[in-house]
């Protein structure tokens, strides 16, 4: 009776691993990301905004401060295969004196830029089966233009991985206008908390990958 058990036992835990074992062989053969080719352009429907930390004041006193983009860029045509959207994340830190304060961020005056010299590097995740695009940025500029327009945030850049090409770009307009930005209302510049975010405006937002 105990070989008969045993042999019973034995059995039973052989088939509890015949799926356990299928699982690493099926996903062995799943195909990778399509390595997406030509330049698509997303415009006119992003979503999201470029946040500060810590928030950007007039009198910022911060040894750092730390840039980040997130956002949905959409709809896109063009490219091979044509994306859908892409999720665009990017990140950078700078040491600086002053370094939350806006002046040393944002343009002062209309009709301006402001430029800094630090690569920021920016990823664009596709909503399909493509592989992501990895675009470096040599620098980060702000412009502004009239007091009521917003500020635009744009640079040029090559890409590499899907839709490689060297002169990939990205200009995002802010909801908000320059003159409210540097206002003293609840978060802005001058405001309480000052200015933690701007968030992206649709119209006038666009990125050629």
């Amino acid at each position: 009776m105990r070989r008969a058990t045993l042999f019973g036992v034995a059995v039973l835990l052989v088939l509890m691993a015949v799926p356990v074992l299928a699982g690493p062989m099926e996903s062995a053969g799943a195909s990778p990301d399509i390595i997406g080719l030509g330049h698509p352009t997303c415009t006119g429907a992003w979503l999201g905004a470029i946040e500060f930390s810590p928030a950007l004041t007039t009198t910022g006193t911060a040894p750092k401060e730390t840039i980040e983009l997130k956002a949905v860029a959409k709809p896109c045509a063009s490219g091979t295969p044509v994306p859908t959207n892409g999720t665009v994340t990017a990140l950078k830190t700078f040491v600086a004196t002053n370094a939350n304060r806006c002046s040393n961020v944002l343009p002062a005056a209309t009709f301006t830029t402001k430029t800094d010299a630090i690569p920021m590097n920016v990823k664009v995740g596709w909503n399909t089966p493509i592989a992501a695009t990895a675009i470096a940025l040599p620098n980060v500029k702000f412009t502004s233009t009239g007091g009521l327009s917003p500020l635009t945030f744009h640079s040029v850049g090559p890409a590499g991985g899907s839709y490689a090409n060297p002169l990939a770009s990205i200009s995002i307009k802010s909801v908000k206008s320059y003159t409210t930005i540097w206002g003293t209302g609840a978060g802005n510049c001058g405001g309480l908390g000052g200015l933690s975010n701007l968030t992206i405006r649709a119209a006038g937002t666009t990125g050629t990958f």
